[in-house]
This record gives C-alpha cells, structure tokens and sequence, in this order.
C-alpha cells in the first residue's frame, strides 16, 4: 500500500528547498517524488510507512541517503556533490537523475542498513558506520559552539 502523504512530504520539503536556496536537494527530491509517483524505488521503501512522513524526515532521510552513496565512492554521484569535488549544476539534474539508485538491489540494501527508516523494531535498524573518508571529512568539519 503506497502512502500518499509521502508525496507531499517530498513536495513540501521540494518547496522549502526552493525557498531556502537548495538546489541539489531541491534536485534530488524532485527525483525521489518522480520515482515514488511512478511507482518506483522510493514507492517500494516507503510501502507501508507507519508514521507522519514529514515528521519522520522522511524526504531529507532520502536526500541524506543520495548523499551518503556519494560520499561512499558512488561515481555517478560524486560528480554533483562539492563535498565529494564536485559542482551541481540545475541544467545537470538530467545527469543526477540517471545517476541516482534505480535497482531493487539497491532499495533492498538501503532498507537492510536502516538508511531510510532507522528505528527500533525495524530489522536493521542501526546506522551503519560511513565510510572510512567520509569519517575524516566529518571529523575536520564538525565544530564544537559553547552554549552560551
């Protein structure tokens, strides 16, 4: 059964994407919402999605995965990513699209590491350790501010 509040989660975050001046998730949530209207991957993840979607982060959960598929080394990917040196250009969403996962293998592995819906009573559910240059990237970049 297809969760129809899951397109317009991924439409709402579409548009605060637009707003806030977020091309590449803006981008690779357009993507995600013509796969899940299509019945595709994102269908097939989403399937039977219990919570509020919106409230679940359910659309910055799928661009996080994209992301994280970059940043482990994914060569149709890295080319759109800054933090993977590359640049997203908007006419170049034609190439992120053909790039992004479109295979069952891939929505079985992501549903397996808990990367779209990690929570308890989920088998799998833990997050999986990044990649080993993706953890020297987040060590040199996460900062520590005092509360003041």
């Amino acid at each position: 059964m297809k969760n129809d509040k899951i397109a317009t989660a991924l439409e709402a975050q579409i548009h605060a994407c637009d707003v806030l001046g977020s091309p590449l998730t803006k981008a690779v949530l357009e993507i995600c919402l013509n796969d899940f209207l299509t019945d595709g991957i994102v269908a097939t993840l989403t399937r039977g999605w219990a919570g509020d979607p919106l409230d679940d982060n359910v659309p910055l959960r799928l661009a996080g995965f994209i992301h994280f598929s970059a940043l482990g080394g994914d060569a149709g990917l890295r080319p759109h990513f800054a933090s993977c040196g590359g640049t997203f250009q908007a006419q170049g969403k034609d190439a992120l699209a053909r790039a992004a996962p479109h295979t069952g293998g891939v929505a079985a592995s992501t549903s397996r590491r808990g990367l779209v819906a990690p929570r308890a009573g989920v088998p799998g559910g833990e997050r999986p350790a990044p990649p080993t240059k993706c953890k020297a990237k987040i060590r040199a970049t996460t900062r520590c501010v005092p509360r003041g």
